[in-house]
């Protein structure tokens, strides 16, 4: 029986196993993060290969299909390959285990999205990026976009970051809009002009017309905005 590999040689086989993965399957690694299993559980294939000049073919015993939600993440799976050597009297032929460990899934348009579209479920997908690829304002959860508009780069297939969306804005500056005046149990409604862009729930400055004054309202729908007075204390 010949001799265990050294470190070395193990090192060596390792990496062109890796590439001729690669080479072979590259939908594959676009998904995974690709190691071979513990020496120990290799070394009998990695005692076979430790002549080999090269490797010139692995193809894998069992099928691997990419996950497509976050949810079909799971811990790395294992898949055996048969490892084809280039040897000095002919083809060495091995078997080895791979490690397969899912690349995060971060949430991705199915299609470039233009600026001010608003997010449906529809035009969402996951891709997966590799955890050295990974950004804090990248989100797996399609919650943190539905109902958002694009404000800022919406590739197709990219990963789309938090910072590239916001609430959807429903005033738009130069708008004419209804203008709610709400206190002590009395509202006057009136129309004025929108000075700003505004979000549910955010302060924007109106002009009304008669008489002509400029004030801070808050939004409060889709062309409405309000302004809430206190009532007057009695003493």
């Amino acid at each position: 029986m010949a001799d265990p590999p050294s470190p070395h040689v193990v090192s060596r086989l390792e990496s062109w196993i890796r590439m001729s993965v690669q080479r072979q399957n590259p939908e594959l690694m676009k998904h995974y993060d690709v190691q071979l299993a513990s020496s120990p559980e290799n070394l009998a294939g990695f005692t076979q290969l430790q002549s080999a000049g090269g490797i010139m073919h692995t193809s894998f015993r069992e099928a691997v299909l990419p996950p497509h939600e976050p949810s079909e993440q799971s811990t790395p799976i294992r898949r055996a390959i048969m490892v084809t050597g280039r040897g000095v009297d002919g083809p060495i032929d091995a078997q080895v285990v791979l490690q397969l460990k899912p690349h995060p899934m971060v949430v991705a348009p199915k299609m470039p999205l233009r600026r001010g579209h608003r997010i449906r479920v529809e035009d969402l997908t996951w891709v997966p990026v590799p955890e050295d690829q990974q950004r804090d304002d990248y989100s797996s959860d399609v919650d943190d976009f539905i109902g958002k508009e694009i404000v800022g780069l919406a590739r197709q297939d990219a990963p789309l970051s938090v910072s590239a969306v916001a609430p959807p804005v429903l005033i738009h500056r130069g708008d004419q809009i209804e203008l709610r005046v709400v206190g002590g149990g009395v509202r006057v409604t009136t129309m004025a002009k929108a000075l700003d862009d505004g979000h549910l729930s955010q302060l924007i400055e109106v002009e009304t017309a008669e008489p002509r004054r400029r004030m801070v309202a808050r939004v409060a729908a889709s062309g409405l905005a309000e302004i809430v007075t206190r009532s007057p204390r009695v003493r």
